[in-house]
């Protein structure tokens, strides 16, 4: 039966029809961006007939843009395509087969912890907020590091979802995998070689993954119907890439950009959130990893768009810094992108184009100050402007 068409475009999402994501918590929701509370259900099956999800399915499709779904409104609003958008695009007029996608976020077990993160995605960063706790004067600062993540499931859902995604493997297209680090996470290990030995036609696996790969744990994946890695990376060169990335390393970075260029039955999108610490990064990373990759149409560059962290974000940066990222992105020969990596780079110049809205400065200095601190280095020395030239 192919999708109906009944529904208000304005609002109407596929997600909660298509998807499933496990939150970090174990918590289940219709996608990763969906930031509102969670219903509390124990099982794959009680949240697929729940009240709950009925009622977002309804709302969107009678044309209430819900709350929770603020960063694909803002994303449209915005001039970039939403995650709403795209994926409303992939499923049109396609059959009906209910629940095809499931996406599963490790806990926060990582071994970086990336400036624009946060403490229920990076172990690194929760552990920072607790040391530096007793040092921070911001009240908004202080809220943040503060915060008490929900981790009362604990480990055992890990365990838990297993059995369910081995039943479920032959019937969904796309199993999709983030954290933390999965790779580094001994339950994701687990769940990979539980589906290997189900002996079971496996779908497509989509990982997110900072780079903490060994060359064995790609093998063994190619059983899987495709492998494409989300290579999360978010600046090039030893400068900035350790920077934002701290306390990873680029050399290590690129001997893992090596093994995957070993591999033909794979793919690779090097994903970069744009923000203001990368701003005028961009266009070198953008040329860097296509020009590393020999341009090979299965390693493409793509954009995440900044969810969380407003300090962060585009606006919060001179206006002439912001001028000079655009020029920068201009000056790019596209003659050998993809038609998709010229749509995005195009909205990202729209993104900076209509970032002018500067909120939250005293908590990216507050922020910075902490973090610098913490890793002993200055920020504005780095990133090519100051914080009092906003």
């Amino acid at each position: 039966m192919a999708q109906r068409t009944s529904n208000n475009v304005d609002t109407y999402c596929s997600e909660p029809h298509k998807q499933v994501h496990f939150d970090s918590r174990g918590n289940l929701g219709p996608c990763c961006q969906f930031m509102g509370d969670r219903p509390d259900t124990n099982s794959l099956e009680d949240y697929l007939a729940s009240d709950w999800l009925k009622e977002i399915k309804t709302k969107l499709a009678a044309g209430e843009k819900i709350s929770s779904c603020d960063f694909c409104w803002k994303q449209e609003a915005d001039g970039a395509k939403s995650m709403r958008q795209k994926r409303n695009e992939f499923y049109s007029n396609k059959p009906d087969k209910g629940i095809e996608h499931i996406m599963i976020t490790f806990g926060n077990q990582c071994n970086t912890a990336c400036r624009i993160c946060n403490s229920s995605r990076s172990s690194l960063i929760e552990k920072q907020y607790k040391e530096m706790k007793t040092d921070v004067t911001d009240p908004d600062l202080l809220k943040l590091v503060s915060k008490q993540h929900n981790w009362s499931k604990s480990k055992t859902w890990y365990r838990n979802i297993i059995t369910d995604i081995v039943d479920k493997a032959e019937d969904i297209r796309k199993l999709e995998i983030s954290g933390g680090e999965p790779f580094i996470n001994v339950h994701f290990d687990r769940l990979i070689d539980a589906l290997i030995e189900s002996g079971k036609q496996l779908p497509g696996l989509n990982i997110t993954t900072n780079g903490s790969f060994t060359e064995e744990q790609i093998q063994k994946l190619e059983v899987f119907d495709h492998l494409h890695i989300n290579f999360s990376i978010d600046g090039c060169g030893e400068r900035f890439y350790e920077y934002l990335r701290w306390p990873l390393k680029w050399d290590e970075v690129l001997d893992k950009i090596d093994i995957l260029k070993k591999y033909s039955w794979l793919s690779c999108e090097f994903a970069i959130v744009p923000h203001n610490l990368n701003i005028l990064n961009l266009t070198d990373s953008i040329r860097f990893f296509k020009e590393y990759t020999a341009f090979q149409e299965r390693f493409k560059i793509g954009f995440s768009w900044l969810n969380g962290a407003p300090w962060y974000k585009l606006d919060n940066t001179p206006s002439q810094v912001r001028k000079d990222a655009r020029d920068q992105l201009k000056d790019i020969d596209l003659s050998r992108y993809t038609e998709e990596e010229k749509d995005q780079i195009h909205e990202l110049y729209n993104m900076i184009v209509n970032a002018n809205t500067p909120s939250h400065l005293n908590m990216l200095k507050s922020h910075i100050d902490m973090t610098d601190k913490y890793r002993n280095c200055n920020t504005w020395n780095i990133i090519g402007w100051r914080y009092e030239d906003i």
